[in-house]
This record gives structure tokens, C-alpha cells and sequence, in this order.
């Protein structure tokens, strides 16, 4: 990712951020067109109307982009992003004051950014995208092919994708169509590059839950569909793409059973474990969404989630690529930060601390780690004989998702620096 685009998705996942940004804005019709279009506030009628044209506003107003009520226009919950160099509709994210449907159907988030991140840059003929939302991932890969297909189920998600294709003069490069997966496309249609990114949240069927993203009890049940088309759909030396999280203990992620499944016994597939959180954490943030977004009770959530994720003796929640290809050989990487609840961590260098608020490790190796005074403390407890779930329960007498992720990112730290390691 980007420097730009970590920018822009700072600033997409950040609502206070963003009203920051606005106090540097000092045009004032730029500030309406910004708390319009980025913010999602209503603006007054003749404030707008002596910005943009009656001709635009009325158009918009058509194709159901804008609203006009007797004092304000407002949008119907969309904003307008600029990135990777393209304009960009999208639905304004559930957690903005501003969002008026929170069960958003072109929610752009870190997952879009991350499989960008991963497009290929070999030039294709023809490139499929799966799940498409926004259009977001098919616009920029139209940089490299000659013609791209996107898929998307939702109705309304096609639409503003259609949108967003016009409003980049894509049209000669980008079909966008309304279907499920490959029923959209010929039965012997094939491609050199498939993008994918699949509804992966691993959500049980019986629990509420209203936002896009709901991949089934193990977060793989949509993904499960696309991997069994690649062997008929993906050219000989294709490759196709796709992200996701599930569950999965301290030493293997749910993902990893795909290595044995049929669909992909002539395919060669790349499993990448970029990161993981400790199952508490995710249960904390799944709550939350699900709570905020349905209006449904957060411990009720919680609870329910926790039964059905200890049922399968989850540990941890994982974050992944895949990338598949005949011309591939099978492996997993794991690229995430190792540490579990298990860990019984044993300081390996001396060192030596200083600054009441921020402490300073400064190892043999004169490398300085800076981190903040509370979560530095934690050293104390790490004599070579005690596991972190036993320095929590010591420090705090219970178990907190925060303090979890804490010291497990702080022991992650201080091994990188050769200060800390695993006691045997």
C-alpha cells in the first residue's frame, strides 16, 4: 500500500480525521462541496445551487445520487473519494454520524486497499472481478488489461459501480454485471487474471447480522465457491487473487484446509498469513459492528459469538491472501507476529530504561525501542517462567481483549530488537 492511499484510508476510517481536514479547507464552496460529498452532511439549497449548476443538480438528482428536500440537498448516503488516481463513489461507512443506512452495500474498507495492494502488473487480455462492490478493484486493473468483467450480486452496488465506470470514461474497458459468481459469465469463458474479494466475516447463520461481509460460520463459504470455478475459468497461466480472514488456533488457520480440498488438486496455491489477533479481539470488533450496524445488543452478540468460536477451539483470527496459479506450488507463509497467550517470554540482552511517559530499550546493539511507560511495565513479569495469560491475570486479574493485543504486539517488539524470546 501506498503512502497516498494509507492517506486515504486513514482518512476513510478516521470520521474525526476527516473533520480535522476540513478546518484547512478555506475556500468556502470547496468546504461545501467537502462536507457534501466527504462528510456527508446536508447543505442548504442555496448554498449548493450557487456551486453547481441546476442542470447537475437536477441529473444527479435523476439518477439517484442526490437528494433535495424543501431546505437541503444531501446524498443518498454516498460519498466521493479520490484514489489511486480515479474518483470513487462509495456508501458512506456505518460508523460516520453522518451514515443514514447503516447496512451499507459499497462499504470501502482495508480489504480493498489490501487486494489493490496485490494486483498484478502483467498486461491481460481479460480479467475477472468477483464480489465487486464499488468497481474499485476492476478500475484499476483496468490499467493493465484490455477488458475487465465485473460481477457483483447486489443491485445496487451494480449500479454504483456502473457509476463509478462512467465517471472514470471506463466504459470501453469495464463491463460490470449484476450475478452470482460464475453464472454471469459463458461456461467456457476463461481469464488470465481473477480478482477476488469475497463476503469473509465468520458469522453462524443464526445471528443477526445485516452488513455485507457475512461469509458463513467459517468465513470461507463464499470463498469456497470461487476456488472450486479457478480450474474451468483461470487460463493455464493465470492467476487469481483473493483475501480474507477466518479463524484458526495458535499453529494453523482455517484457510490452510484448502491445500486439500478437490477443486484446487491441479491448481498450485500460495496461502499468505499476513496477520493475526487474538480471538478475543476479533469477538470484540464482530460485536461491535454487528451492534452498531443492526442495532442488536453487544454483549448478546458477544456471548454468541464466543460459544460458536470456542466450539471450534479458535485461538486466533487471521488475515490472508491466496494467490493461485497451475504454474504455482503449493506453500504457506506465515508472515504474522507469532506470539500467543501460551508464550512464556524470558529477557534475552541487557538494557536499560529511561523517561518517566515514553521508555527507551537501549540494547547492546545500541537500537532504541520506544514504547509507552504502561505497556513497558510489563517487562517486569517476563522472568522465563511465566506465559503472558499468566501476566495479564497478575497485572490486571482478568482478561481484556486490549490488554491482549497489547502485550502480545509488545513482545512481537522487543524480539524484533533481539531484547526478548521465548522461553523453551
Amino acid at each position: 500500500m501506498s503512502a497516498n492511499d494509507v492517506k486515504a484510508y486513514e482518512c476513510i476510517a478516521d470520521y474525526e480525521l476527516m473533520k480535522r481536514l476540513l478546518s484547512f479547507v478555506t475556500d468556502n464552496k470547496m468546504r461545501v462541496i467537502y462536507k457534501l460529498f466527504l462528510l456527508g452532511y446536508k447543505v442548504p439549497r442555496k448554498l449548493l445551487q450557487n456551486i453547481l449548476s441546476e442542470t447537475l443538480l437536477d441529473q444527479l438528482i435523476d439518477i439517484g445520487f442526490l437528494i433535495r428536500d424543501n431546505e437541503y440537498f444531501f446524498t443518498d448516503n454516498y460519498m466521493i473519494l479520490y484514489i489511486k488516481g480515479y474518483y470513487l463513489v462509495v456508501d458512506i461507512p456505518f460508523y460516520f454520524p453522518s451514515c443514514e443506512k447503516k447496512n451499507t452495500d459499497t462499504y470501502l474498507g482495508w480489504d480493498s486497499f489490501l487486494l489493490l495492494d496485490n494486483h498484478t502488473t502483467k498486461r491481460a487480455e481479460k480479467v475477472l472481478d468477483l464480489c465487486s462492490g464499488s468497481g474499485i478493484q476492476s478500475i484499476v486493473a483496468s490499467e493493465h488489461s484490455k477488458k475487465t468483467i465485473a460481477i457483483e450480486i447486489n443491485p445496487r452496488a451494480v449500479w454504483v459501480s456502473k457509476f463509478n465506470v462512467v465517471l472514470n470514461s471506463l466504459t470501453d474497458l469495464i463491463e460490470c454485471r449484476n450475478g452470482d459468481l460464475y453464472d454471469s459469465i459463458a461456461e467456457n469463458e476463461t481469464f488470465d487474471v481473477i480478482y477476488a474479494n469475497p463476503p469473509f466475516l465468520p458469522v453462524e447463520e443464526s445471528l443477526p447480522f445485516s452488513i455485507i461481509g457475512h461469509g458463513g460460520a467459517n468465513g470461507l463459504k463464499i470463498t469456497k465457491k470461487i476456488l472450486e470455478g479457478l480450474d474451468k475459468h483461470l487460463k493455464d497461466d493465470g492467476e487469481a487473487i483473493l483475501i480474507g480472514e477466518c479463524l484458526g488456533t495458535n499453529t494453523q488457520a482455517e484457510i490452510e484446509e484448502i491445500m486439500n480440498w478437490n477443486c484446487l488438486e491441479k491448481m498450485g496455491t500460495q496461502i499468505f498469513l499476513l496477520s493475526r489477533i487474538p480471538i478475543q479481539n476479533a469477538i470484540e470488533n464482530l460485536a461491535g459492528m454487528i451492534s452498531n450496524v443492526g442495532n442488536y445488543d453487544y454483549t448478546l452478540v458477544s456471548e454468541k459469538l464466543y460459544d460458536a468460536y470456542m466450539q471450534k477451539d479458535s485461538e486466533f483470527y487471521y488475515t490472508y491472501i491466496i494467490k493461485c496459479s497451475k504454474k504455482y506450488y503449493n506453500k504457506v507463509h506465515h508472515l504474522y507476529n507469532k506470539w500467543s497467550l501460551k508464550d512464556i517470554p524470558k529477557v534475552l540482552n541487557v538494557y536499560s530504561c529511561n523517561d518517566e511517559i515514553n521508555v527507551c530499550f537501549d540494547t547492546y546493539q545500541n537500537k532504541t525501542v520506544k514504547v509507552n511507560k504502561d505497556i513497558a511495565d510489563y517487562i517486569k513479569y517476563f522472568d522465563g517462567q511465566t506465559s503472558l495469560e499468566e501476566i495479564i491475570l497478575k497485572r490486571y486479574h482478568f482478561m481484556n481483549p486490549k490488554y491482549i493485543k497489547e502485550l502480545i504486539e509488545f513482545c512481537a517488539l522487543l524480539e524484533a530488537n533481539q531484547i526478548l524470546t521465548k522461553s523453551l
